[in-house]
């Protein structure tokens, strides 16, 4: 059989198993995101401010703590899942080579983290909490770095529904508790019942993980040459990207909060972020892993195939995006007029979640392009475009006095539009590959559909 005809067989069997991802990853990352959002919208409600913002710190520290730990194990790793995946024994070499050291790292990073914020946030937070958060960072990492592997082998279907089995019991468990059995609603109550949730589903994953070895081939094949410099060197230019990445999200700027406004501010502005870090966590699920996934598949492909995914690839994120844009034009003026009748939430808390949400769907442009730039282990070039857009933002907006919230968004817009255009540039200069904005008809005038029907709902309860 010829190169092309082993691409297209390959390519169309892959993409196949992204189409099935994709939906897994959509609706079951809605279904997940969407708990989420209810369960803390009652915690809000339930909880003083100083105690949600408490909570919303150690969650915010664990994740930031991760992500700046892990030295990119997970976005670094589709470009090699092919080598990993051949054989038994290649398994056996990289994915240790991958995940082992990860564990001496986070256990390191947590001290680190509860050492940082000791004096400053600690002194306010019991020190059985501080046990919690050292532990939910060695188990949240270990179980985000096996989350990510099996989305990138297309255990899509098995991931989503074991995580979304857990969380509903986790709910379940800490609500029937306070309601039926008057537990206090406590951080203590939140935080051990999640972490043993975090062991379980980590048991599971690590179960599914090693059932996939068994399916793998049992023979030897040689792994290429210099292929562990290629691994250290490609984690080690995807790094400082990844710490970029982070630098305006809600886990980043909720510790910073804390410190400078006090713990409720905290509070609110963690609770705020959550509708854009929804936004953003169901698009990860299905562009970033089962692309990846699929992206993955074709690393030794030709371009034609390569740029042919890449368009595809495209067309999915517009499709979420633009059910996103839609369903905001729509619905902006009821989302923003809202009467939050909760005391200590102010009304200002929505406003923030559309600035993130804005953000997020900027940011997200650049998706894919990290994705393929990744995938040729090119991170470096990627790394260029997002340093020269922190850059901007450091002139224009972080060393001018912008008193504005809305003339620092539309700053940081124009910014990761500017930087969007030169990376598209350089990406179709270097391998003629082009963003495409087209989507189908009918899923645009289902999201007009969707709107619509939200603004209809919104209108005949609010009279």
């Amino acid at each position: 059989m010829t190169t092309e005809k082993q691409d297209f067989y390959l390519t169309q069997n892959a993409k196949k198993k992204f189409h099935i991802g994709f939906r897994w990853n959509v609706f079951g990352s809605t279904a997940f995101e969407a708990l989420k959002i209810i369960h803390n919208a009652f915690l809000l409600y339930i909880l003083s401010p100083v105690e949600f913002g408490k909570m919303g710190i150690i969650f915010s520290i664990t994740y930031v703590t991760i992500y700046f730990s892990d030295f990119a194990a997970t976005t670094a790793l589709p470009p090699f899942i092919s080598y990993i995946t051949e054989s038994k024994n290649n398994f056996k070499k990289l994915f240790s080579f991958y995940f082992l050291p990860q564990i001496p790292l986070f256990i390191f990073a947590s001290l680190i983290a509860t050492t940082l914020y000791s004096k400053s946030l600690f002194n306010q937070i019991p020190f059985v909490l501080l046990i919690l958060l050292s532990l939910l960072i060695v188990f949240e990492g270990i179980r985000i770095f096996f989350r990510a592997f099996l989305h990138y082998v297309f255990y899509n279907k098995q991931v989503i529904i074991l995580e979304t089995i857990f969380t509903c019991c986790y709910y379940i468990f800490i609500w029937t508790l306070y309601l039926f059995f008057n537990f206090k609603m406590s951080l203590n109550l939140i935080f051990i019942p999640f972490l043993i949730n975090a062991i379980l589903v980590n048991t599971i994953f690590i179960y599914l993980t090693f059932k996939y070895y068994k399916t793998l081939p049992n023979k030897e094949i040689n792994l290429p040459p210099h292929i562990y410099k290629r691994i250290i060197k490609n984690r080690l230019l995807a790094y400082p990207n990844q710490i970029v990445k982070n630098f305006f999200t809600g886990n980043f700027l909720t510790p910073i909060f804390a410190i400078r406004f006090g713990i409720p501010q905290a509070g609110i502005l963690k609770f705020s972020s959550l509708i854009a870090d929804s936004a953003k966590a169901v698009i990860k699920a299905a562009i970033s892993f089962s692309g990846n996934a699929l992206l993955a598949t074709t690393k030794s492909s030709t371009y034609k195939v390569k740029k042919e995914v890449f368009s595809m690839l495209s067309q999915k994120l517009n499709q979420l995006m633009y059910f996103v844009i839609i369903f905001l034009i729509f619905n902006y003026k009821n989302l923003l007029g809202l009467k939050v009748s909760l005391d200590h939430v102010a009304q200002s808390a929505i406003a923030f979640s559309f600035v993130f949400l804005l953000i997020v769907l900027t940011e997200h442009f650049f998706i894919v392009y990290e994705q393929f730039y990744t995938l040729e282990e090119k991170p470096h070039k990627f790394l260029f475009f997002k340093l020269f857009e922190f850059a901007l933002f450091y002139l224009f907006v972080l060393s001018r006095p912008i008193t504005s919230p809305v003339l620092t968004l539309l700053s940081i817009v124009f910014i990761q539009i500017l930087s969007f255009i030169i990376l598209s540039i350089h990406a179709y200069y270097r391998w003629k590959i082009r963003p495409t904005f087209k989507s189908r008809p009918l899923y645009i005038l289902f999201d007009i559909t969707i709107g619509l029907l939200f603004y209809v709902a919104t209108q005949f309860f609010n009279r």
